[in-house]
């Protein structure tokens, strides 16, 4: 059944119970018959008295008889209970279950209670052998909490009707038991030690209720019982997640009962549960089927396939439950007043094991684990409930597992309906992280969560991080080593289940839903990829998975809300730069300055990699020149402040010899994480902040300030591991490799400098946006004959190239044209940021200046002067994902420019000139020099569409969809 898309407004409990109670008159037998009086199930046909519901048929249609007369519903109460007496003898042939003694026990008494005047004046002696049968029921050797309230309330009424003595002493006796199952955070355990599911604990608290005057204790365990079930109710009613009976009708038919309760005893928890008692009532509204009935577990599986149903279930049976416990709620009066919602925030249930994360726009349950009550609907590390944007993107995890779910649910595949790590031996069921106790403790650091849970050997351990737009989780899996001559094993990195049939993009390591606009991000080894579909208790549900290896296994994933259509306001920006903060400004300090300047970002920390103390120390005499000024920053206690709410902060290794002795390299490590956050307080970040990030080696940092990142950007700008020196081994190449791919599976925006990196990060990041690089035209800018010249462009023609001499430098195509043009002054301009050696070769010739670095706008006033820009890199795959800004800045002089075929954007091909080899390079050259006059106006006009107040703004529009407040 697919329920309708909205949820009518419900009040009164019984514009719901009445519909029922009218479909299961009409399912009662009228023909004379065993069966008359019994409820005939309309699935099977079968008629069955044990499964009460015939007597919880008579109870309702009694308390709506006590209100208001109505014969017809009279006669099909005493019709029923004749039923139920004549049968019960019989201990419900043809059935064979005598199971629920302590249901009908109390529904019978109760009834009793309500017709027994009504009784005496049929024939047939109907009082005379209902009192019979009163005297001399059974009970249950049954010691689950629920049970022993059912035969502690039965008790009291029959001491209240007949005065019998022993009644009184046994039913004061079973209430203790049931009131000492509650624990400190109001759950009360149904399976004392072992299972509190959330059904079973509203059902227990209502039966309590209706024993309000017979012990002083009572008032206050309900009023705790009603604090607890409000604390894991979801935002769309949803408070039958957790444990056994997973979305079973009945559990929330008691949740109103108990919310009504509760708001009559407490006048300060009345609004809250006004607006509790209100979301369920809706909840059942929207899976009531027009002719009354309720599939027993509300979810969108046909009827017919009885998912998530206990196997001794009838379609009727919770039916008349509840419409009973709707019927019973609607007799308590509810104090007029407003509803009011639950405060988002972050409620710890210590002793019951279980954490609800409410947010704004997502509402998240999770437990500890429990042992449970034979079923395995009570796992850990797993959520129970995940709502998104008001869609559910999961629920009942594990359900229906196996326990007295049967055959519909024993290997199946329903053991993998949850999120978490798996393993198997062999072709045998999933391992999942339930059948046992675990726990749920706080972690280090703000807002972080640690979930624990062994099994046989097997241990999964989950960090969870619970932002306030996005919810992340670190999963290590430790299993056993497999014996001698076992079957294979696999091994699921990540597990995920997503509903069927929503509309979902499906990546390596990331899934986008469609409806909610949610995405998932995920990391670990192996792809994600569908792994099929089973019949959950909730839905069809597609399990979607990564594989992998290993006795332990490192993977995790991040969910956050994608962009919206609509703009709000950055929190702020964290960014972990690559380069120093120094006067020659590149992207990192150009983006990031222009966002804070502009007052797009409110407060910028600009984190600079970190100075060794040993470069401190033999710095020493640079220390108070403005060579120096990296050495004093990094000893300051606090991030300096720049402007515009720009802060820079300038950490440092503490301990020298890294290098050489391991320990002293992760207590450096360990020093710098610690400074980061120090340097996150001191700025302040009160609504979090957006984590900028610009290199492999920072994914670290997700798990340091992973607390407040709302958002994770990677600014893309070259291909590391392809611009590792060969000197560094393959090893750590493979290593940088490893961190860049996760990076981009976490980073929940990529900007790619480059269309070819843009590409690539696509296949990992839904999210992907490509970002060139740009220029400031205030300092590059056509040369001014009014100024001076520059000494280095005395000797013309002048060739320059502007930027760090690195392995990218085509040495060789230098070396030769220099050689080729002896006439021609090429002048390279900065810092030297590879091995002497690797310019050696320059030095030996006469027209090459290797000027070192100059003063930013020094520099920009060479170029302005030259004759000819050059860009002579190595063309090779680093290269071919580069966008070199230099370009950008060259184009805002309006000199000719001359490159080899390196990537760059296609915006700006028609303005270079673009050559490989030496020979062809040189005539590209010849060529620009003799170029006609113009030529340089249209170049400046080109670069006009390529600054960094624009690309800062492009940056930021993106960003603020992010932190929209219109969903």
């Amino acid at each position: 059944m697919m329920p309708p898309s909205a949820s009518p407004a419900v009040a009164d409990p019984l514009a719901l119970a009445d519909p029922t109670l009218a479909w299961l008159a009409r399912c009662q037998v009228a023909d004379p018959g065993y069966d008359q009086g019994g409820i005939r199930d309309p699935l099977d046909g079968r008629v069955v008295g044990d499964h009460y519901a015939a007597t919880h048929f008579a109870w309702a249609c009694a308390l709506r008889q006590a209100v208001r007369p109505d014969a017809g519903r009279r006669d099909a109460a005493l019709a029923a209970m004749a039923f139920h007496v004549r049968t019960s003898k019989d201990e419900y042939a043809p059935g064979t279950w005598s199971y629920h003694w302590d249901f009908n026990n109390l529904a019978s008494i109760e009834t009793y209670a309500l017709l027994e005047g009504a009784a005496k004046a049929k024939p047939a002696s109907l009082d005379e052998d209902w009192r019979g049968s009163l005297h001399i029921w059974k009970t249950n050797a049954h010691w689950a909490v629920n049970w022993v309230a059912m035969r502690a309330l039965a008790h009291f009424r029959r001491h209240d009707l007949f005065g019998r003595r022993r009644d009184l002493l046994t039913a004061r006796k079973w209430l203790e038991y049931v009131l000492d199952a509650q624990l400190p955070d109001g759950g009360i355990e149904d399976v004392k030690g072992r299972s509190l599911p959330s059904q079973y604990h509203a059902y227990t608290a209502c039966l309590l209720h209706r024993m309000l005057a017979r012990h002083p204790a009572v008032p206050q365990t309900v009023r705790s019982a009603a604090l607890w079930l409000l604390a894991i109710i979801g935002p769309d009613g949803e408070c039958n997640a957790f444990g056994r009976g997973q979305g079973q009708i009945f559990g929330y038919a008691c949740a109103v009962y108990l919310f009504r309760a509760a708001a009559a005893l407490d006048p300060e928890l009345a609004p809250r549960c006004r607006w509790a008692s209100a979301k369920v009532l809706e909840r059942l509204a929207r899976f009531q089927d027009p002719e009354g009935w309720w599939p027993l577990v509300l979810n969108r599986l046909p009827v017919a396939s009885r998912a998530g149903w206990y196997d001794y279930h009838h379609q009727t049976v919770y039916n008349a439950f509840a419409a009973l416990w709707l019927t019973l709620a609607a007799a308590i009066p509810l104090p007029p007043g407003p509803e009011e919602a639950p405060e988002p925030g972050v409620l710890w249930l210590r002793d019951s094991g279980l954490l609800a994360v409410r947010r704004k726009r997502w509402f998240a349950l999770f437990a500890a684990g429990s042992q449970g009550a034979g079923y395995a609907t009570e796992a850990g590390i797993t959520p129970h409930q995940l709502v998104w944007e008001g869609h559910d993107l999961f629920r009942y995890p594990l359900g229906p597992g196996a326990g007295k779910y049967g055959e519909g649910a024993r290997n199946q595949g329903q053991e993998a309906n949850c999120w978490s790590p798996l393993w198997r031996d062999g072709d045998g069921p999933w391992q999942a992280p339930t059948g046992a106790a675990g726990t749920l403790v706080p972690g280090p650091g703000h807002n972080r969560w640690r979930l624990r849970l062994e099994r046989d050997g097997a241990v999964w351990q989950r960090e969870l991080v619970l932002g306030r737009r996005f919810l992340a989780a670190r999963d290590t899996l430790t299993l056993p080593e497999a014996p001698a001559g076992a079957e294979p094993r696999t091994v699921r990195t990540r597990n995920f289940a997503w509903p069927a049939g929503r509309a979902k993009e499906i990546g390596p390591a990331f899934v986008r839903d469609l409806a909610s606009g949610a995405v998932l991000r995920t990391f670990g080894d192996g792809a994600l990829a569908p792994a099929g579909t089973v019949a959950t208790a909730w839905d069809e549900t597609d399990i979607l998975a990564a594989s992998g290896s290993g006795t332990r296994t490192v993977s995790g994933w991040r969910l956050r809300q994608g962009p919206a259509r609509t703009g709000g306001k950055l929190p702020g920006i964290v960014c972990l730069s690559w380069d120093p903060w120094s006067s020659l400004w590149k992207r990192k300090q150009r983006l990031l300055f222009e966002l804070s300047r502009s007052g797009r970002s409110p407060r910028t920390l600009y984190v600079e990699p970190p100075t060794s103390i040993t470069d401190v120390i033999e710095g020493a005499g640079r220390f108070f020149r403005p060579a120096g000024d990296r050495l004093r920053r990094c000893l300051r206690s606090r991030p300096g402040h720049l402007g515009h709410g720009f802060h820079l902060a300038s950490p440092l290794w503490p301990w020298p010899g890294q290098r050489t002795f391991d320990r002293l390299a992760r207590a450096n490590r360990q020093s710098w994480r610690n400074q980061l956050r120090r340097a996150v307080k001191d700025v302040g970040f009160p609504d979090g902040y957006i984590l900028w990030l610009y290199h492999p080696s920072q994914v670290e940092a997700l798990d340091v300030l992973g607390d407040g990142a709302e958002l994770v950007v990677y600014d893309w700008t070259d291909d590391w591991p392809a611009a590792l020196p060969e000197s560094r081994g393959e090893a750590e190449r493979r290593r940088l490799e490893e961190r860049q791919h996760e990076l981009l599976c976490r980073a929940d925006v990529v900007f790619a400098v480059s269309t070819a990196l843009a590409r690539r990060a696509a296949e990992l990041c839904p999210e992907v946006r490509h970002l060139p690089n740009a220029t400031d035209p205030e300092v590059f800018r056509p040369f001014d004959p009014a100024r001076p010249g520059h000494a280095l462009a005395a000797r013309r023609p002048v060739l320059v190239y502007l930027s760090q001499i690195t392995e990218r430098l085509d040495v060789d195509l230098v070396r030769e044209m220099a050689r080729e043009r002896p006439q021609w002054t090429v002048v390279l301009a900065g810092p030297l940021a590879c091995p002497p050696e690797v310019v050696a070769p320059l030095e030996k010739c006469d027209n090459v200046i290797l000027a070192g670095a100059l003063p930013y706008e020094e520099a920009a006033g060479l170029a302005a002067q030259a004759d000819v820009c050059l860009l002579p890199h190595k063309e090779d795959a680093l290269t071919r994902t580069l966008d070199p800004i230099k370009l950008y800045d060259y184009l805002a002089t309006g000199r000719p420019i001359v490159s080899t075929e390196v990537a760059m954007h296609p915006a700006l091909a028609g303005f270079v000139r673009v050559a490989s080899g030496p020979k062809a390079f040189i005539r590209a050259v010849e060529a620009a020099l003799a170029e006609p006059a113009g030529e340089a106006d249209r170049r400046r006009a080109a670069a006009m569409a390529h600054t960094w107040a624009a690309r800062a703004t492009e940056a930021a529009d993106l960003l603020e969809r992010f932190f929209s407040e219109d969903g």
